[in-house]
Formats: C-alpha cells, structure tokens, sequence
C-alpha cells in the first residue's frame, strides 16, 4: 500500500497537520486530546492516499485536503 515515495509524499502535510492541531491547542488554551489528533491523522493519510496520490492527482489536492482536516478538528477551538 505505501511505497517510499508514497510515505514521501504523504509525510509533510502529515507532520505540518500534527504539529498545527498541537500549536493550536497549546496557543488558544483548548485540550484537544490525543486520541482525536490521531483519528485525524489517519483519516487525512487515507484521503490524501485514496484521493489524491492513487488516483494521480496533483499535490495540491493534498495539501487542500489537510487544511480541510485540520480546520474540522480545530475550529471550534480558535473560534471559541
């Protein structure tokens, strides 16, 4: 399922989603919690492997597709 290059691909969207979720929290006071910072990161390798880098799209769909993520998750918390 994931080659090298895929992973590639993949990792820095993945790292620059983590560490804004955990840069969020820590800035505007709110517990996000782990569990669902790691839902999302699974549910946002599954999109950005299925729809973007399986079906040969390009990169920026990815990184669309991981603002998205990181915008349902954190919101609420900025906004609040």
């Amino acid at each position: 399922m994931f080659t090298k290059n895929t992973f590639r691909q993949i990792s820095a969207p993945a790292l620059f989603l983590l560490l804004g979720s955990i840069a969020c929290s820590f800035l505007f006071r709110y517990d996000i919690g782990v569990i669902p910072i790691l839902i999302q990161e699974v549910i946002a390798f599954l999109f950005g492997y299925f729809a973007v880098v399986r079906s040969g799209r390009s990169r920026v769909w990815l990184w669309v597709i991981y603002i998205v993520m990181f915008l349902m998750l954190n919101i609420g918390g900025i906004a609040g």
